[in-house]
C-alpha cells in the first residue's frame, strides 16, 4: 500500500486521480509523463492521432522513442519498442502512440507506392465512347476528366459537393471499365457506413437511367454491382475488435470503389490499402467537406490538402460545378457561406428571403408563440409529408419517404427534432384520417 500510495502523487504532492494513475501503470510512464499521457488520450477521444506539446525530452526514459516522421525508414518503424514516439517537427512536437504511429507511417508509404505507379496502357476503344457518355461536354470537362484519370491510374480520388455529379461520373467509369473488358463481378463497391452503402446503391440505379442506348447490354450487370454495394466492413470482412480482416486481398484486376471516404477512421483506411493489391484499382469518392469520421484520423481531408502538389495533383478530380443546386442559387450561396465559416454572410442570405418567397431555394418560416406553423411549409414539402401520411399501402409510404427529408440544428428548443416533429403529425391528423407515422425501433 505504501509504495502504490507513494506512486500516485504528482511532482507537487497531490494524489492522481484514479483514472490517471491507472493510466501511469497501463502505459509505465513515469510520474511527470502520465499527465502529458492522459492529454494524449483526451485528444484520441476527440478524434485526433497526435497532440501538439512542447516538453523535455531529457525527462523521458524508455517510454519515448525520438523520430523526425520524414526520413524514418519502415523497418525502423518495425523496431521501435516504446509506447510513445515523439515526433519532431520543424516548428512542433507531436507526442504519439506507437501504434497509431505505425499505422499513419504504413498508410502513407501504401498511398506513396500508389502515386509512384506508371500510368495504365491507354485502352482504344474507350476514348471513342467518351463523347457517346458525354455529349455537348467540352474537352477540359472534369467529369470527362475522372473517367480519363480512372482508366489511365490504378490509384485515384474524386472529391465534390452535394450535386456535382460525383456518383453521376462513377455509372460512366464503370461503364467504361466494363466497356474496356474488365468483368462486371471484378467490381466491388463499398462505403464506410450501411446508410452511406444504401445511397450508393440507389445514386448508381439512378444515373444509370439517363445512360445511353449504346450501354444499355451493361445496365443489368452495373445494376448487379451497385446492388453488392456494401459496408467495408462487410466488404473486407473486417472485425473491429481485433482490428484484422479475414479478406487479405482483393483479387488481381479488380476495381474497388469507396464512397463517403472522408467517414473512414485510420483504421479502416490501413485495412482497406493492405487488402487492395498494386494491381487493382483503387477509386475513391467523396467530400472533403463533410463530417470526419467517428474514429481516430481524418485521412481523407489530408489527402485533399496535398492534391495540389505532385505526384498526387496527377492523381485527383475536384468537381466543382453544383447542378443539383443550379436552379436554387440561395441554397448554393448559404452552402458555401456556411463552409466558410462566414456567419455574417449566412445571416444575410437568410435575410434576404426574410421578407419573400422566391426561387432561390429558401423559405423564411416565423415561429408562433413557441411553436412551428406547419402550415407555412413550402408547398412541395407539404405536399411529400401528406404523400407518405396517406399512402395506401405501407410500401408506397416507403417510397414517398425517401422522397422527403427534414434536417433540424437540435433535437429539442423550437425548431428542434422533437418540437417538428411532433407539429408536422398535429398537422397531418388535422388534414386527413388516414395517417402513417414512420418508427424507427432500433434493436440491440
Amino acid at each position: 500500500m505504501g509504495a502504490d500510495s507513494q506512486t500516485s502523487q504528482t511532482e507537487g504532492g497531490q494524489p492522481l486521480p484514479p483514472e490517471i494513475e491507472w493510466l501511469q501503470r497501463r502505459w509505465g510512464t513515469s510520474r511527470q509523463a502520465t499527465w502529458i499521457v492522459a492529454q494524449l488520450l483526451e485528444a484520441e477521444a476527440r478524434g485526433s492521432t497526435a497532440t501538439q506539446h512542447n516538453f523535455n525530452f531529457s525527462q523521458w526514459g524508455n517510454e519515448l522513442t525520438q523520430c523526425d516522421p520524414l526520413t524514418i525508414t519502415t523497418d525502423e518503424v518495425a523496431a521501435i519498442r516504446s509506447p510513445l514516439v515523439a515526433l519532431k517537427g520543424s516548428k512542433l512536437d507531436y507526442l504519439q502512440s506507437t501504434r497509431l504511429f505505425q499505422i499513419e507511417h504504413a498508410i502513407r508509404k501504401r498511398l506513396a507506392l500508389a502515386a509512384r505507379q506508371p500510368d495504365n496502357s491507354p485502352i482504344p476503344q474507350t476514348e471513342a465512347i467518351l463523347p457517346v457518355l458525354f455529349p455537348d461536354c467540352a474537352p477540359d470537362n472534369r467529369q470527362l476528366q475522372a473517367v480519363r484519370l480512372a482508366l489511365k491510374r490504378n490509384f485515384c480520388w474524386i472529391t465534390g459537393g452535394p450535386g456535382t455529379g460525383k456518383t453521376y461520373t462513377l455509372a460512366r467509369i464503370l461503364t467504361t471499365l466494363l466497356e474496356a473488358g474488365i468483368p462486371a463481378n471484378n467490381v466491388y463497391l463499398g462505403a464506410p457506413t450501411g446508410k452511406a452503402a444504401q445511397r450508393m446503391r440507389a445514386a448508381i440505379a439512378e444515373s444509370l437511367q439517363s445512360l445511353p442506348e449504346e450501354f444499355k447490354q451493361h445496365k443489368e450487370a452495373l445494376l448487379h454491382s451497385a446492388n453488392s454495394c456494401n459496408t467495408l466492413h462487410s466488404l473486407l470482412r473486417y472485425n473491429p475488435g481485433t482490428r484484422r480482416c479475414a479478406r487479405l486481398s482483393f483479387p488481381e484486376g479488380s476495381v474497388v470503389v469507396v464512397d463517403e471516404c472522408s467517414m473512414i477512421d485510420i483504421f479502416m483506411w490501413h485495412a482497406l490499402l493492405k487488402a487492395v493489391p498494386p494491381t487493382a484499382r483503387l477509386i475513391l469518392m467523396g467530400d472533403p467537406q463533410q463530417l470526419e469520421s467517428v474514429g481516430k484520423g481524418n485521412v481523407f481531408a489530408e489527402l485533399f490538402k496535398m492534391a495540389a502538389d505532385p505526384p498526387c495533383d496527377q492523381l485527383h478530380v475536384h468537381l466543382n460545378q453544383s447542378r443539383r443546386f443550379a436552379n436554387r442559387p440561395g441554397i448554393k450561396r448559404l452552402a458555401a457561406s456556411l463552409e466558410a465559416d462566414n456567419a455574417d454572410e449566412a445571416m444575410d442570405v437568410l435575410l434576404a428571403n426574410r421578407q419573400k418567397q422566391d426561387s432561390s431555394g429558401l423559405s423564411w418560416i416565423e415561429s408562433e408563440r413557441g411553436w412551428i406553423p406547419v402550415n407555412r411549409f413550402p408547398g412541395q414539402l407539404l405536399q411529400s409529408l401528406r404523400a407518405v401520411a396517406e399512402a395506401a399501402t405501407p410500401e408506397l409510404a416507403l417510397q414517398n419517404l425517401d422522397k422527403v427529408c427534414i434536417l433540424t440544428a437540435n433535437r429539442c428548443a423550437i425548431a428542434g427534432a422533437e418540437s417538428v416533429s411532433r407539429h408536422i403529425d398535429e398537422y397531418l391528423r388535422s388534414c386527413s384520417q388516414l395517417i402513417n407515422s414512420p418508427i424507427i425501433i432500433n434493436r440491440q
